[in-house]
């Protein structure tokens, strides 16, 4: 005596017979809305309800935000002390707002470019509130600088 296998109907297609379950909600799936996951398969809610959670929406943007508030006020501070903005420094300033980056977003992915932007816009609006005129921002001694800062921290949030 064998275990019966039942045709179920898909809880999207009533149409389509199948034998496959979602992976996550037990709902009959038929091929046309199978969604291959890390478990399984699932339905397209399922599927979309996971997607959603990876991605990490409020944590990127307040990574994002946090970081160029860190940029801001690393990069006023940089150059009241320093009064500009040297190499070694902007690598420093750079890994420095990467790491804050990569500790907020907690390992999701593609926190690089997030950490880039956050420094050089934060770079510039450290600057604008010391009263720097904005074609300062265009100068290369701000602009060589910035870029090393943005390719560090972007760096230093992808690993």
């Amino acid at each position: 005596m064998g275990i019966e296998e039942i045709d179920l109907i898909c809880v999207n297609h009533p149409r389509s017979t199948t034998r496959v379950r979602c992976s996550n909600c037990d709902s009959p799936i038929c091929v046309q809305c199978m969604q291959e996951s890390a478990v399984g398969m699932k339905c397209p809610d399922c599927a979309r309800v996971e997607y959603r959670r990876a991605s990490g929406g409020k944590r990127r943007y307040a990574a994002g935000a946090i970081g160029l508030v860190a940029a801001a006020l690393l990069g006023a501070a940089t150059v009241i002390m320093f009064g500009r903005l040297n190499f070694l420094v902007a690598i420093v300033l750079g890994i420095a707002v990467g790491a804050v980056v990569k500790r907020i977003g907690r390992g999701l992915p593609g926190l690089g470019g997030a950490a880039a932007s956050a420094t050089i816009c934060g770079l510039a609006l450290g600057l604008l509130a010391l009263g720097a005129p904005p074609g300062l921002l265009m100068n290369p001694a701000f602009l060589i600088p910035g870029l090393i800062a943005t390719a560090s921290a972007g760096f230093t949030a992808s690993r």
